[in-house]
């Protein structure tokens, strides 16, 4: 499966997302779009991709193991003064992070955010 496309197309297609991460259980990355501003000039270099989706792997896995009555966690929203994350947890320990430009309606970005979580999932 060619995931940097997919993560590509939706950093093209959606306003104010600076990039797309897809990182494994461990935090480790899969794949990253947005790096050093080839696709537009607000996109995060691949080092800051790779440390925001490495920062959430621990988040992600106290949640999943103090699941509550809620069932498992599907997706969260991270806002900051500098940036908003949208994301999306996955089977096997698997995540997809939207970085979103804080000024930028995160709304928007979400259901693309939704349909790429689904589709990643089905494949891995």
């Amino acid at each position: 499966m060619e995931f940097d496309g997919l993560l590509k197309a939706l950093v093209l297609a959606v306003p104010g997302v600076r990039g797309a991460i897809f990182c494994d259980a461990e935090g480790e990355s899969v794949c990253s779009v947005g790096a050093s501003g080839r696709w537009s000039p607000e996109s995060l270099d691949d080092f800051d991709l790779k440390v925001t989706g490495a920062q959430l792997a621990t988040p992600l896995e106290r949640v999943e193991q103090a699941r509550s009555a809620l069932g498992s966690l599907r997706e969260m929203v991270v806002r900051g003064a500098g940036e908003t994350l949208l994301v999306h947890a996955l089977k096997d320990g698997y995540y997809l992070v939207l970085c979103v430009d804080p000024d930028a309606l995160a709304a928007r970005a979400a259901p693309a955010a939704r349909r790429l979580a689904s589709h990643l999932a089905a494949d891995i």
